[in-house]
């Protein structure tokens, strides 16, 4: 049986780093939210494309 609930994980500084967004998609994360509230456009720009490159 497929499972139908998503993780949802909120990437910040404290999970910025590549290996561990690997660590997060390993365990699970379906979909990463970007807080925009503590962040400028180009922060969160450069978050998106790190999350797309992996």
């Amino acid at each position: 049986m497929a499972r139908r609930t998503k993780i949802i994980a909120t990437i910040g500084p404290a999970s910025d780093k590549e290996e561990t967004l690997r660590d997060l998609i390993r365990a699970g994360m379906d979909v990463a939210r970007l807080g925009l509230a503590h962040n400028t456009i180009d922060e969160a720009a450069e978050r998106m494309a790190r999350i797309r490159r992996i």
